[in-house]
């Protein structure tokens, strides 16, 4: 589970990740809306492969604004916060 909060990641792995795993990285980076929301529905990381993940996020149920949005992508695209100095 630790390895999903590590960078280098890819978004081949992102669409790897359980819902289980979705959820704890994106509550990890405080998009807890969106965690819910994934979590209530069984979204997986497969789920976000091949649709706009900017207009999917934008409508209902997510209703995500534009930096939640960009910080999800870039999440999916293996960027970590860093935590440590």
């Amino acid at each position: 589970m630790e390895s999903i909060l590590c960078p280098g990641q890819t978004s081949e792995d992102f669409y790897k990740y359980s819902v289980i795993e979705l959820y704890h990285l994106l509550t990890n980076c405080n998009l807890h809306d969106i965690a819910n929301i994934c979590y209530e529905h069984r979204y997986d990381g497969t789920f976000f492969a091949n649709v706009d993940v900017q207009e999917l996020l934008q409508d209902q149920p997510f209703s995500a604004s534009n930096i939640q949005i960009l910080k999800f992508k870039k999440l999916r695209d293996g960027w970590r916060p860093s935590t440590y100095t």
